[in-house]
């Protein structure tokens, strides 16, 4: 009997020890890479590294534009537009208030919504007509960090301070903390 318990502690760690060695045989994908769907009509899967396609691996908002296309909100370098093939890079210098972006959503007009470090800006899915909303137009604050879009497609944000909403129309109203409407 007790060389029957050995045998079988002897196989446990046999086994055991097999499993390990096969478990770190295989290959494991790396958390800088991301799935894309390439001919979407096939259903064919591609596995692309971040590193090869974003300018920045420190990804802070994403969000799916209609037909596959994926906007990246990148911690220092602006936005990133990747259809699975192409990568467009929109910055600071094309006219965002900043390349530091924190949100990213696709409203239902279609336009691309950002929060960032230095306020929200709209704009078109090929990267023109951006917009910016600031706190001297209206915003709680420049230094956003969350963004929603209703189904109304009214943008809201949050920052230090409260919550901003941009209407349909561009006007803006604050919801501060210090104030009894935003319980309404």
């Amino acid at each position: 009997m007790l060389g029957w318990r050995m045998n079988s502690e002897w196989r446990f760690l046999v086994a055991l020890t097999l499993f390990s060695l096969v478990g770190l045989s295989i290959p494991s994908r790396s958390s800088a890479e991301v799935m894309t769907q390439s001919e979407k009509n096939r259903q064919r899967w591609v596995v692309r590294s971040l590193y090869d396609q974003f300018p920045d691996e420190h990804i802070r908002g994403l969000s799916e534009y209609p037909r596959g296309v994926m906007w990246f909100g990148t911690w220092g370098e602006g936005l990133v537009r990747y259809d699975g093939r192409n990568r467009l890079q929109i910055q600071s210098s094309d006219g965002l208030p900043t390349d530091f972006i924190r949100r990213v959503s696709v409203a239902p007009d279609g336009r691309i919504w950002v929060a960032a470090r230095g306020g929200a800006a709209s704009l078109n899915e090929d990267g023109t007509g951006i917009e910016v909303f600031t706190e001297e137009d209206g915003l709680v604050s420049d230094d956003l960090f969350g963004l929603d879009i209703d189904s109304q497609g009214r943008v809201w944000v949050t920052g230090p301070g409260g919550v901003s909403r941009i209407n349909v129309d561009g006007s803006i109203q604050q919801f501060g903390t210090d104030r009894p409407d935003l319980a309404k």
